[in-house]
């Protein structure tokens, strides 16, 4: 499983023979051709969606950082 956002160089297409997974296959096999590989470590909490119920209490969330407390968006949305 991954978790993360990642930004690659089109270049990263040339390892995708070294397995599906890009955290477990594609970066190990970019660092071991000395390929350079960044990472950034955030504070900022993660919410895992690998199910709807999961999907649907991320919504809220970004549902509530989105609008203050008591206000609506357009159109009473």
């Amino acid at each position: 499983m991954s978790i993360g956002v990642y930004l690659c160089e089109p270049k990263i297409l040339d390892y995708s023979s070294a397995g599906p997974d890009l955290a477990n296959d594609v970066l190990p096999a970019l660092v071991k051709k000395g390929e350079r590989v960044y990472g950034f470590l955030t504070p900022e909490p993660h919410h895992d969606i690998g199910s709807f119920k999961q999907l649907n209490e991320a919504k809220d969330v970004v549902k509530r950082l989105d609008r203050p407390s008591g206000k609506s968006g357009p159109k009473g949305h």
